[in-house]
């Protein structure tokens, strides 16, 4: 049954999936926590999440931030880890980035709850919707 959901997701989503089982695509945070708590969200800074086979990234309410991502079966391991170093003048996007980046290097097992992916780790749960392609885009890569 698991496998069937993998097929499916990965059928769904116009990104091809890595060999790790998780498919390619844009994502965004719509809900996590952390070690220190609740990640606060701001409307006008998301939090996304990019997955190009095990090229994880993407933006972390102000920076950006990225790595390689290894998978055996749900258990991934977070290597070469890296973000830009920009100050945001909003204290509010400093915390959803602090917040953020913290749970993210704590990550440790990756499931699928419907078409929402969602990260674990110690004290962390991340949960991402998937980002609609832009039709716009697609037809300009053609």
């Amino acid at each position: 049954m698991a496998v069937l959901l993998v097929i499916a997701l990965m059928g769904c989503g116009g990104g091809h999936g890595g060999s790790d089982g998780v498919p390619d695509g844009d994502r965004r945070l719509i809900e996590g926590h952390g070690p220190e708590g609740p990640i606060p969200l701001v409307d006008d800074s998301p939090v996304t999440l990019v997955i190009d086979g095990d090229d994880w990234g993407g933006t972390a309410a102000c920076n950006s931030y990225g790595g390689t991502v290894e998978i055996d079966g749900d258990r991934l391991t977070i290597r070469e880890l890296f973000q830009t170093e920009m100050a945001c003048v909003d204290e509010r996007v400093m915390d959803s980035e602090r917040h953020y980046l913290e749970a993210f290097r704590r990550v440790e097992r990756h499931a699928f709850d419907g078409d929402r992916l969602v990260l674990r780790g110690p004290d962390t749960e991340l949960i991402f919707a998937r980002l609609s392609p832009d039709p716009e885009a697609a037809g300009a890569r053609r």
